[in-house]
């Protein structure tokens, strides 16, 4: 294919007029990690040969405890339910890491690994009133006695399905969306972030 065809990644930010308007303060900072690998990963959390067959591809087991996330260097699999997990890999990773992993769990019953990099993005909240922020439109209890890091959870951010996944105790977040709600959302945290970035 002529490099004129081929094909270009485009974020579902890209087009938002107010993205220059992010917050960036030690108060609240918003910005896209765009790009970001995302592979759904299904199987049976209480097979040791399946658990060993992503360990094997990624450098560590899934995690089993709900609501909880694993790392290993530039991957992370984060607990979605009983039998699903998301793998979060570095722009790019997620192809090799994706093929692998179909070859080590072929002979397993239930096991799919399916790429879903397109249909989300991610946002980076952080900042002393990220938490403060999020609390304008989630319901779930992320006072640090509750949601801590490495904890993740789905829930609804104002009209949005999101993953949200604390990363540190800053505390600073990543934040996934479906790409066709992204304007959207990002268009919310920029307006719910206002009080901690305007002056006056």
């Amino acid at each position: 294919m002529a490099d004129a065809e081929m094909l270009t990644a485009r974020s579902p930010l890209a087009g938002v007029a107010n993205q220059g308007d992010a917050p960036a303060s030690d108060a609240v900072s918003l910005s896209e990690m765009p790009f970001v690998g995302k592979l759904i990963l299904r199987g049976d959390s209480g097979d040791k040969a399946f658990l060993s067959a992503v360990s094997g591809v990624t450098g560590m087991e899934p995690p089993t405890t709900p609501n909880t996330a694993s790392e290993a260097g530039e991957t992370a699999i984060l607990w979605l339910g009983p039998d699903e997990w998301w793998i979060i890999t570095a722009p790019g990773a997620e192809f090799d890491i994706a093929d692998k992993l179909r070859t080590a769990l072929s002979n397993l019953r239930g096991a799919a690994v399916t790429d879903q990099t397109d249909a989300f993005t991610t946002l980076r909240l952080t900042g002393s009133e990220a938490r403060t922020v999020l609390e304008k439109g989630c319901a779930i209890d992320l006072h640090p006695r509750a949601f801590t890091p490495g904890k993740v959870v789905r829930t609804a951010l104002a009209l949005c399905d999101v993953t949200l996944w604390q990363r540190d105790d800053t505390p600073g977040y990543a934040i996934f969306v479906r790409s066709s709600f992204a304007p959207y959302a990002w268009t919310w945290l920029v307006d719910a972030s206002l009080e901690f970035t305007t002056s006056g």
